[in-house]
C-alpha cells in the first residue's frame, strides 16, 4: 500500500491530513482558498511544461527548437545591464551551448555551476556559438542525470509560505484517486456527441496531461462544465422569481400609451414599437419579467427603458432607472 495516500480519501476531507502538509501548509493553503481535497482538486496549474526528448547538443540544428541535457559549466549575471542578464554555459560530450535569460536573477540560485540541466527552446547562432535565449528549463536530480526521465508536467501557481513543487509534490501521489472522486455530470453519449472528457479524466488530464492535445480537451471540457454550472444556477434563479411572489400586473391602455408617447418630443423607432409592445405584455401579466434590450450606443434603449417606468408609474406603482457610473445616471 502506498503509505503516501490516506485512506478513504473523500473531496469534503481537509487537506491537512493529506502526507506533507500538515497545519503550516494547511494555513498557507488556506490562503489560496484551498481548505478540502475538493479544493485541491479544483486548484489548477498555472502552467504546463512539455518537453520533447533531448538530444545532444552537437545534434542540435539552429532555427529549430530542442531540448538538451547538460552540465552547466560556468554561470554570469550582468546586472547592470540596460536589460539585466542571466547566461550559463552547459555541455556534453559532443558540445557545449549557451544559454541566455532576460531578467534571470532569480535564477542564480537555482542554475549553479556542476548542475545538470535540460533547457528547451529554439536554437539560435550567436557568434560561431550555439544559443538559446529565454528556454523552458529544469535542473535534473541525482537519479536522472542523463535526462531519460524528461520533464513533462504542470506548473503550480507559488505563494512565499507555499512552492509551486511542493504543491506538485503533495497532489501527486493522490491525483489519481481525487480525480476518480470527481462527480460527473452528462451521460457517455451527451459526452461523446459534444466532444467531451468525463470529469475525472478531464481533471486527471488538467494535473498531469498525457499530451498537449489531451490538455486541450481537458480544458474545454472542465470551461463547459463551468458555464453549465453558471446557466443551471441562473435558470434555476428564474424559475424561482417567476414561481414565487406573482407581480403586479400593469396595463397599458390606448389612452396611458399616447400619454406616454406625448412626453417624447419625437416618433419612436419601428424597433422600439416592437419591443414595447412585448415589454408591455409582459408587464400586463402577474410573473415577474426578466428581460435583456440589447442595442448598439444611442440606438434608445434609454427610451425603451423610461417608457416601461411611466407605464409602471402610470399603474399606480413605482419605477427606478439604475446605471452603472455616475456619469451615465447624469446623463440619463
Amino acid at each position: 500500500m502506498d503509505s503516501t495516500k490516506p485512506k478513504n480519501l473523500e473531496l469534503s476531507m481537509k487537506v491537512q491530513y493529506v502526507k506533507g502538509v500538515g497545519p503550516r501548509k494547511a494555513k498557507a493553503f488556506a490562503k489560496l482558498g484551498v481548505e478540502t481535497l475538493g479544493d485541491l482538486l479544483e486548484y489548477f496549474p498555472r502552467d504546463w511544461v512539455f518537453m520533447p526528448e533531448p538530444v545532444k547538443i552537437a545534434e542540435a540544428r539552429v532555427n529549430e527548437q530542442a531540448c538538451l541535457v547538460g552540465v552547466v559549466e560556468q554561470t554570469d549575471y550582468h546586472k547592470f545591464r540596460r536589460v539585466p542578464m542571466f547566461k550559463a554555459v552547459v555541455a556534453d560530450e559532443t558540445g557545449m551551448c549557451q544559454v541566455v535569460w532576460f531578467h534571470g536573477g532569480y535564477l542564480q540560485k537555482q542554475i549553479e555551476p556542476g548542475k545538470v540541466i535540460m533547457v528547451s527552446g529554439k536554437v539560435g547562432m550567436y557568434k560561431h556559438h550555439l544559443q538559446m535565449t529565454n528556454p523552458k528549463f529544469t535542473v535534473l536530480d541525482e537519479d536522472n542525470k542523463r535526462g531519460e526521465e524528461y520533464f513533462s508536467g504542470p506548473v503550480y501557481p507559488a505563494t512565499a509560505n507555499l512552492a509551486g513543487t511542493d504543491i506538485k509534490r503533495i497532489i501527486g501521489p493522490i491525483v489519481e484517486d481525487l480525480t476518480n472522486l470527481a462527480p460527473e455530470f452528462f451521460d457517455e453519449a451527451f459526452r461523446r456527441k459534444n466532444e467531451l472528457l468525463s470529469r475525472p479524466e478531464a481533471f486527471r488530464q488538467i494535473h498531469c496531461p498525457t499530451d498537449e492535445e489531451m490538455l486541450a480537451r481537458a480544458k474545454r471540457t472542465l470551461k463547459y462544465d463551468e458555464l453549465f454550472l453558471m446557466q443551471l444556477g441562473l435558470a434555476l434563479k428564474r424559475h424561482h422569481v417567476r414561481h414565487g411572489a406573482p407581480a403586479i400586473a400593469m396595463t397599458c391602455t390606448d389612452k396611458i400609451d399616447s400619454r406616454i408617447r406625448k412626453r417624447f418630443p419625437f416618433l419612436l423607432t419601428g424597433d422600439q414599437d416592437s419591443v414595447i409592445g412585448e415589454i408591455t405584455a409582459d408587464m400586463s401579466r402577474s410573473i415577474p419579467m426578466n428581460r435583456l434590450l440589447q442595442g448598439d450606443v444611442g440606438s434608445g434603449k434609454t427610451v425603451v427603458a423610461l417608457y416601461a417606468a411611466l407605464l409602471a408609474v402610470a399603474n399606480k406603482t413605482q419605477a427606478a432607472i439604475m446605471a452603472p457610473t455616475e456619469i451615465l445616471a447624469n446623463q440619463h
